[in-house]
């Protein structure tokens, strides 16, 4: 029996940007540690999966990763037309990440909900193209 972990994080330096802009502009406050985000997360969310990624899955016993964008991701995003841009990035990049290990992760696709035919859209590219 494989074992599998769902939405496991990934992080790039768009979806930093992202989630910047969107605690500037909620006025929420960041309820991430800093510190232990940059010592402990960061690096490892940055680094290629052979370096830190699969040697954690290994130690933990996880067979498989099904990957998804850190929050807010392109929920945080209010221009519509932005949103359906970013979300093809991002879905592509999760793509580059996932298809070298094809054996070791799978992706949720992000969906660009603040346009609902755009959204359908990508989400067939990601099933049909990409194999999400």
């Amino acid at each position: 029996m494989k074992k599998i972990a769902l939405e496991e994080h990934v992080h790039s330096q768009e979806l930093g940007k992202i989630r910047m802009e969107w605690t500037a502009r909620t006025k929420l406050p960041d309820l991430i540690n800093k510190d232990f985000w940059m010592t402990n997360c960061m690096p490892k969310m940055l680094e290629p999966p052979e370096k830190v990624r699969i040697l954690l899955m290994d130690e933990a016993g996880i067979d498989i990763q099904v990957l998804s964008p850190n929050s807010p991701g392109i929920q945080g995003i209010l221009d519509p037309v932005e949103a359906v841009e970013a979300a093809i990035r991002i879905n592509d990049s999760l793509y580059d990440f996932a298809r070298k290990y094809p054996d070791r992760f799978l992706c949720f696709a992000s969906l660009p909900l603040q346009n609902p035919q755009a959204a359908a859209d990508e989400l067939e590219r990601c099933v049909t193209k990409l194999g999400f």
